[in-house]
């Protein structure tokens, strides 16, 4: 890897809490947004795959909205790249480090 995409996945993994919020929002009521990607990867067991793959969907009752689940590891943390994020190992720990191990992150 040359100098330049070195620093270009570093600088990718240091996200501002808005941008880790905005893409998180891909991940909830996402169905439409899946089945209009080429690959999907969770940041929860950091998997990439897909669409295909994808076999359950959480369904919003009041909505009928569906969010995916993912195959590997069932958590509903499953982002398509139609999401417009780049899907690379970095994004997909960024997002499991704050949504996962970081007690500040907002959901707000």
């Amino acid at each position: 890897m040359n100098a330049t995409a070195f620093r270009a996945r570093i600088e990718l993994t240091v996200l501002t809490n808005d941008q880790l919020k905005a893409a998180h929002n891909h991940s909830i009521r996402n169905h439409d947004e899946i089945q209009r990607s080429k690959i999907c990867g969770c940041f929860y067991c950091l998997e990439t795959y897909a669409p295909a793959a994808l076999q359950s969907w959480i369904t919003e009752p009041e909505t009928n909205e569906r969010t995916a689940e993912c195959p590997h590891c069932g958590i509903d943390s499953v982002i398509g790249d139609a999401a417009g994020f780049d899907l690379s190992p970095e994004f997909l720990r960024a997002m499991h480090k704050a949504w996962f191990e970081d007690p500040r992150m907002d959901t707000d």
